[in-house]
């Protein structure tokens, strides 16, 4: 007798991981593609942890993460730098909850040119000491295109947690 898995078509594993993403735990290895494994954790951010290793890109765990904090532990290491941890973070902050073992401060910075971003320090760092680091910072960005690059000065820092 033949295992269920062999009546399976790689169509049976999409629908089934579209209802619940969980199902991926029992998706044959050789069906388990970029594709059924971003389906599945778009559908449950569980999933993740049944994706294999080598599937686990950068925008498969955020989307994992961005849905559950929790998320961050079966995020591969090479992956869980600071921005994951703030997403993590920015996660865990928007469902009321604390993240144990990450101890980051998110701070939002405006540039001169009113481009904006976020960026975590240490949780120990002081607001006083962000901003001095910050403020009056002069950074620099290269366009991959063209090569130029343009230059412009932290003006603002506000403390998001």
């Amino acid at each position: 007798m033949k295992p269920i898995s062999q009546f399976l078509t790689l169509q049976d594993c999409i629908n089934a991981v579209r209802k619940d993403g969980n199902q991926l735990y029992f998706v044959p290895a050789h069906f388990r593609t970029a594709e059924v494994c971003e389906i599945a954790v778009k559908n449950n951010s569980c999933a993740l942890g049944y994706t294999p290793t080598h599937l686990r890109s950068r925008e498969l765990c955020r989307i994992a993460v961005s849905k559950s904090h929790s998320m961050l532990y079966s995020v591969p290491p090479e992956l869980r730098d600071s921005s994951m941890q703030l997403l993590a973070r920015q996660s865990a902050l928007s469902k009321n909850k604390t993240i144990t073992g990450l101890d980051l401060a998110a701070y939002k910075i405006t540039a001169s040119n009113g481009k904006t971003w976020i960026t975590s320090v240490s949780a120990t760092t002081t607001e006083a000491e962000a901003r001095a680091y910050f403020l009056g910072k002069t950074f620099t960005d290269e366009n991959p295109e063209t090569g130029e690059e343009t230059t412009y000065t932290a003006i603002a820092i506000e403390r998001l947690s």
